[in-house]
């Protein structure tokens, strides 16, 4: 019985520093496996992506490269590159942003880039919808609009009356503010402090529609006393309110805000044109066409 007792315990304890070995053998090769380098046919593929994602950035297609790069990123933490590139592009996108030397349509892409891949859907979907009207090729700018509006709807938190009544009070201080700048006579501030009441989103608050008629009534209010100013020669004492003095006559960069306005009221947008073509005054208070343009928007 001595010996049958002794074997039954040598057997458990047998059993279970076989299960502990088994477990502690699978950690350690689990372990064993992170640390090691990629498989030859696993790294093949990894680089193909990696390379795709260089192509699209090559071409300018930094959302689609994002994509990819954060993916590699985050699925394979061993492979480095990718992360790399991926801030590298932050630091690019954030200069721009930042920056007026660029473009109307290049900080608007920057400005969506960053957004986008922070999670702030909204401000990615407003960028965007700016931006495209710059570009022929618009197909991935439409695609992550499309993304930003879909990922808007599944980010929504479940208390929808708590969220709704944050906008529709960040709406109504906007519209307070813009009205405040148009009673001062501030007319550019007024129309640039509005335009950001434009780009909410109706579906967020039942009273965001009725700020945003309220806001395009102001902004219209402002471009006709815009104009106003332009035939009694007077503009240029206005726009020393809004911004800075323009100390020097810069043609080139003048000439580019006219287009960029005209391309705007090309596409009925006419408050966001007033404010292209009065920067472009600023920077050359001669420019003819920039005066006739604001003479047009005459209500």
């Amino acid at each position: 019985m001595k010996n049958l007792f002794r074997l039954s315990c040598l057997t458990c304890l047998f059993l279970i520093s076989t299960v502990n070995w088994v477990y502690s053998t699978q950690e350690a090769i689990s372990e064993n496996e992170a640390a090691q380098p990629l498989d030859k046919v696993k790294l093949k593929e990894l680089k193909s992506e990696f390379e795709t994602a260089k192509k699209f950035i090559s071409n300018h297609k930094y959302f689609y490269a994002g994509d990819i790069l954060l993916s590699l990123s985050n699925q394979y933490p061993t492979f480095k590159e990718p992360a790399k590139i991926y801030k590298k592009t932050i630091t690019k996108m954030l200069k721009a942003a930042n920056d007026d030397q660029y473009s109307f349509e290049e900080i608007a892409y920057a400005k969506a880039y960053l957004a986008y891949f922070d999670r702030d859907y909204l401000t990615a979907l407003n960028e965007l919808s700016k931006y495209i009207h710059f570009t022929e090729d618009k197909q991935e700018a439409q695609k992550y609009i499309n993304l930003s509006k879909q990922n808007l709807r599944f980010s929504k938190p479940k208390s929808k009356n708590s969220n709704e009544t944050d906008i529709s009070a960040r709406a109504k201080k906007i519209l307070k503010s813009g009205i405040e700048k148009y009673n001062s006579q501030n007319y550019v501030a007024c129309i640039k402090t509005l335009e950001k009441l434009i780009n909410f989103d109706d579906a967020y608050s039942a009273d965001i529609a009725e700020y945003k008629n309220s806001a395009k009534e102001y902004i219209n209010k402002s471009v006709t006393e815009l104009s106003n100013l332009v035939k009694s020669d007077s503009f240029n004492n206005q726009t020393e309110k809004d911004a800075a003095p323009q100390t020097t006559v810069d043609k080139t960069a003048a000439e580019q805000k006219y287009l960029e306005g005209l391309a705007l009221y090309n596409q009925g947008r006419e408050y966001e044109a007033a404010r292209f073509w009065e920067h472009s005054l600023r920077l050359n208070p001669k420019h003819k066409k920039a005066k006739v343009a604001l003479n047009k928007l005459q209500v």
